[in-house]
């Protein structure tokens, strides 16, 4: 009997069509590497992070080797038995989108997921490891080189600009009340993307920080071009929690809390 598909199989579609089409000014990625929309159980969670693309660090160990066996994050062209994701059908997208659903099961990439699981734990937001919350990116693959070390502005603009149609498709088949968008650089990508445009929020800006002043901006629950399932309240600020200290990190999720008390039933 053939197994049922992921429901979010043509997410997964979408992002593997998208990489035959790449512009010239595109950055190296990762290219045996599985695309990744989302991690956790993005087609039950309520609430999502939102980040640009997934690490290097996802499919690579700390001196640069794969992640293989059972260190491995997430589907490789190795791991499927393929040779390039263009020949990757149905089935085998259904399966990259079950181990993007499963990641938090296996070996998460804990140092980087932490700070992320902290606001969601302290706002009573779900959590990663329950399904009430999963991680999106604004695009799905991964790079060779980290984002400050992409070369150029040009570079990061395509590669988000090329992983539009699949957050677009991603959104539209979730069900998201609230979106935690990390960081300014996400920010400004999601709105290019999506065509919302957030408005910033005072006086809860005021927290010191290693930067200096936090600002966080929201927006009323709505998701500008896309037409998602259900209406979802943004949330983002300046910060990257993944260098925020800890005090700053229960302002934030205290913050968010407050701002989404009526968002999530």
């Amino acid at each position: 009997m053939t197994e049922p598909l992921h429901s979010l199989t043509h997410v997964i579609e979408t992002a593997v069509n998208s990489l035959r089409h790449r512009p010239r000014n595109f950055p190296s990625v990762i290219e045996w590497a599985c695309p990744v929309p989302f991690f956790g159980r993005a087609e039950k969670a309520r609430v999502a992070s939102v980040g640009l693309n997934p690490s290097g660090q996802e499919f690579y160990d700390r001196k640069g080797h794969p992640l293989r066996g059972n260190g491995q994050r997430l589907a490789t062209l190795e791991s499927r038995g393929l040779r390039d994701w263009s020949a990757a059908g149905p089935a085998e997208c259904s399966a990259v989108a079950q181990a993007c659903s499963d990641y938090f099961d296996g070996n998460p990439y804990e140092s980087w997921f932490d700070p992320l699981e902290a606001i969601f734990e302290i706002a009573g937001l779900g959590t990663l490891h329950d399904g009430g919350a999963c991680h999106i990116d604004l695009a799905p693959w991964a790079t060779e080189e980290t984002w400050s070390n992409l070369g150029s502005e040009e570079a990061q603009k395509a590669l988000l600009k090329h992983g539009e149609q699949t957050l677009l498709s991603l959104l539209s088949s979730t069900q998201f009340d609230v979106l935690l968008l990390n960081g300014m650089s996400v920010i400004k990508g999601f709105e290019c993307a999506t065509g919302v445009k957030l408005s910033e929020v005072d006086p809860v800006a005021e927290w010191d920080g290693p930067g200096g002043r936090s600002r966080c901006w929201s927006v009323p629950p709505s998701l500008g071009d896309v037409e998602p399932r259900r209406p979802a309240t943004i949330l983002g600020w300046n910060w990257h929690l993944q260098n925020t200290p800890r005090g700053a990190l229960i302002r934030i999720a205290d913050w968010a809390a407050r701002a989404t008390e009526q968002s999530v039933a």
